[in-house]
Parts: structure tokens; sequence; C-alpha cells
């Protein structure tokens, strides 16, 4: 199985290539447990090192060095995302930044969810928290955000460009972030896996990858931190 955070491009991967591995995305957080406890070959994640600023390029690697230190891991690069701020298609609130939000009704992503841990960060360097906002929906999941800002529930919500694009609405950015696997290396060489690799090298694979607005996967498949 393959845990954490939900990726699309991902799970159309998983789903199309055939490689027969199973999916629970809960949240970056939530996905380490499970690796940790056995129950997933492979967890995503997008973790920002909330020591930096916003502009950071320091993702995933300090969520997992030191937990998984003697643990027969890898940790690789899959894409480069951006993530920001999905809003109905027109942006009627004018929303240019999270300074904006205070007042509008705002959709989030549960505790522990990379989205989350980036959107809080952010809160934090325009002197905010989730205390100053009306959070009229909580998402376990990327579609769940959409479905909340199309269906009229929430004013804006974080999330992916590329869903926001995908669904026709408006989309605000805030930071680019990575998105990383970390497998356990026994399973890398196992068939599933094996078939998932072999599947995002295939002409079907790349093109659907440049679909997805706001992603960038030149350097998928680049070791990121060996235990």
């Amino acid at each position: 199985m393959v845990a954490g955070s939900h990726d699309p491009l991902l799970e159309w991967a998983i789903r199309e290539s055939g490689c027969g591995l199973a999916m629970q995305f809960d949240g970056s957080l939530s996905g380490l447990d499970v690796f940790e406890n056995k129950g997933a070959v492979a967890t995503g994640l997008h973790v920002l090192s909330v020591n930096n600023t916003p502009n950071t390029t320091a993702w995933n690697t300090h969520a997992v060095q030191n937990r998984f230190a003697t643990s027969n891991v890898v940790l690789v690069h899959w894409a480069k995302r951006q993530q920001g701020l999905i809003v109905p298609q027109g942006n009627p609130k004018k929303i240019s930044s999270v300074a904006d939000l205070p007042a509008l009704k705002i959709a989030t992503r549960q505790a522990g969810a990379g989205g989350m841990i980036l959107f809080e960060h952010l809160l934090h360097t325009h002197s905010l928290d989730l205390a100053a906002l009306n959070i009229s929906e909580n998402c376990r999941t990327e579609n769940d955000t959409i479905a909340a800002v199309a269906s009229g529930k929430a004013d804006a919500a974080p999330g992916l460009q590329a869903l926001a694009l995908q669904f026709g609405l408006g989309f605000v950015p805030t930071q680019q972030e990575n998105f990383d696997l970390m497998v356990c290396r026994k399973a890398w060489f196992e068939p599933p896996f094996q078939t998932l690799i072999q599947f995002t090298n295939s002409s079907e694979f790349k093109k659907k990858a440049q679909q997805f607005e706001g992603y960038n996967t030149t350097a998928m498949g680049t070791v990121v931190w060996n235990s």
C-alpha cells in the first residue's frame, strides 16, 4: 500500500499502471505513522520545515532523517508542485494572499496534512492563526477542498494549482513545494513498485504530467535522502 499525502498525478499513475498497489491517502504525517507501523511500503509527503521562511527549499528530510535513520528506506523526489489558494472562477472576493482570508468562509485540511502545515505557516507570516478564520469545512483530501469551493461552501481553500484549473476554478499562488516518496528499499525492487516506476518513464505518463499545471517532474526519481 502507498500511504501519506494525496497527489493526483501519483494516484492516476498507480491506477493506470496496473501495478496493484493499494492507496490510503490521509495526510503527510499520518502516512509516516502508517509506514512506521509497517502498514505501507511507500508514503508521500510534502512537509515544510517550519523553522525556515516561506521561500525555503527545505522540505521533507527534516521529517524523516531522525525518525527513520535506522530504517531500510530511501526518500525520492516525485514532483515540484504549485500550492496556493483555490478560489471560485474569476476570484470574486479579490483574494491576493492569506492576509485577505479573515471574514471569508474558508475550507481547511486536517491537522498533519502537508498542505495544512504550509497554510498555517503562511498565516503566521501575516500574524494570523486559525482562530482568525471562519472555517466552514475541514477536508480530508485535495478533492474535498475543490468540492467545498465549487459548491460555494467556502470562498477559498489551500490546494494545488493543477486541481483548481482542472475543475475550472480560480487560483492564487503562494508557494512551490517538493512532493517526495519515502519507499522501503526491499519494496522498491518488487514487481508492484517496479511496474509503477517503469510506467513513469512511458510517453503516456509524461504526456499526462505535462497536463498538470504547476507541476515539474523533471527531477522525478532523484534520491533526496538515504537512510
